[in-house]
């Protein structure tokens, strides 16, 4: 469980074959959810024919524009056939974002 004190933003990217793994930290909002859009656009460029799962296990919170850089990133990937998965959804803000958003069920999980 994320402790209730914000954790500082920062995203990781392991890559390893042809799949990357976008490794999420702290919030995303408008101040960081760039990094996380251009960490996603760098690992369809490099292997446009992989796989991309992004790690939210530590997020603590997110907001729309969280949430609509992760969309952003589903559709570039998949335009240039690349799989894009999320997992580890935590429990609290993030997964009640989705629902109340209506879409959970657009993304595909792991």
């Amino acid at each position: 469980m994320i402790s209730s004190e914000s954790l500082p933003f920062s995203v990781e990217v392991l890559t390893e074959g042809d799949q990357t793994r976008i490794v999420a930290r702290g919030e995303i909002d408008i101040a960081t959810e760039q990094a996380l859009r251009d960490a996603a656009a760098a690992a369809v460029a490099s292997a446009p024919s992989g796989r991309i799962v992004v790690d939210l296990h530590q997020v603590s919170f997110m907001d729309s524009s969280g949430l609509r850089a992760l969309l952003q990133s589903r559709d570039t990937a998949e335009a240039a056939g690349t799989a894009f998965r999320i997992t580890a959804v935590p429990e609290g803000a993030v997964q009640r974002l989705f629902r109340a958003a209506g879409v959970a069920d657009w993304f595909d999980y792991e």
